[in-house]
């Protein structure tokens, strides 16, 4: 990544236009080749992106200085003006949001921006994640180079202390009925109405995720419904945690096509490439 830590690659189409932009915000651990092959779908489709890895950050819902660096992205692409697509990969993308909204909230033209956002992708998220399955993150993020037996070890030591926040979160629910909304992205991410949740919400998403479990996926996304919003979902039976589009390229795109088509007024279907879903 260049130092400003966020890559635009603009397409000469969109940009004659002031066509739609997509922002996609990289899971946990991935590195911008990972996001490049996703945001090549919609450079297909002769839209301009923006593919930024969100830092790590291990003590629950994040303030507005994480997407700090982020901002500048917004003018250099004239996002208060053009119509606009999230796509957020598990839950590090959900805490990109949660931060950018907050920083957005003390911008000049941040409402106009959140406006602007006709479309939000979730992709293997959002998910009240199992402890367990935290440790494991947490300890490949932290030590990616540790043997087994020592990755092992610390998710031991972190198990215990995760256990420890979340009970003591429990017990706080009882007297203060804002604790999990402050300290939960899960629950940050529930609490969003108006224009802090996109109408038009594309969920993808596996029952066979060991990270995010489909069934808190199934809650948000009923939830959603109910409040109104227009919901399309895939929901896989066997592919990895962020790894839908590689198992299943041709669905995956399919769903993604049929999404921004609904979601956006200028979608460039028929300057697509045509030719077979690619692998990512």
């Amino acid at each position: 990544m260049s130092k400003r830590n966020y890559v635009i690659t603009r397409s000469e189409a969109c940009e004659a236009k002031q066509g739609p932009v997509t922002f996609l915000f990289g899971w946990a651990g991935s590195k911008d080749a990972h996001l490049a092959k996703y945001s090549k779908f919609y450079e297909d489709h002769n839209m301009t992106t923006v593919r930024y890895i969100t830092p790590i950050f291990l003590a629950g819902v994040p303030g507005p200085e994480l997407s700090q660096p982020l901002l500048p992205a917004f003018e250099e692409v004239n996002a208060a003006d053009r119509e606009l697509i999230f796509h957020l990969f598990s839950m590090n993308g959900c805490m990109m949001v949660t931060s950018l909204w907050q920083i957005l909230d003390q911008q000049r033209n941040g409402r106009q921006i959140k406006e602007q956002i006709k479309g939000m992708v979730f992709d293997s998220c959002p998910s009240y994640t199992r402890i367990w399955s935290d440790t494991k993150v947490i300890a490949q993020t932290q030590a990616p180079h540790e043997t087994a037996n020592m990755q092992m070890l610390r998710r031991a030591g972190l198990l215990g202390v995760l256990s420890v926040k979340r009970t003591s979160t429990y017990l706080q629910s009882f007297w203060d009925p804002k604790i999990y909304e402050n300290t939960s992205l899960y629950y940050r991410m529930l609490s969003y109405t108006g224009s802090d949740m996109p109408k038009n919400q594309l969920y993808l998403y596996s029952k066979a995720d060991y990270l995010c479990g489909y069934e808190t996926i199934d809650q948000f996304r009923e939830e959603q419904t109910k409040r109104g919003n227009r919901v399309d979902y895939i929901r896989f039976e066997d592919s990895p945690h962020v790894e839908h589009g590689r198992k299943y390229p041709e669905q995956y795109q399919n769903g993604l096509r049929t999404f921004c088509k609904k979601a956006l007024t200028n979608f460039d279907e028929s300057e697509s490439p045509k030719q077979p879903a690619s692998k990512l």
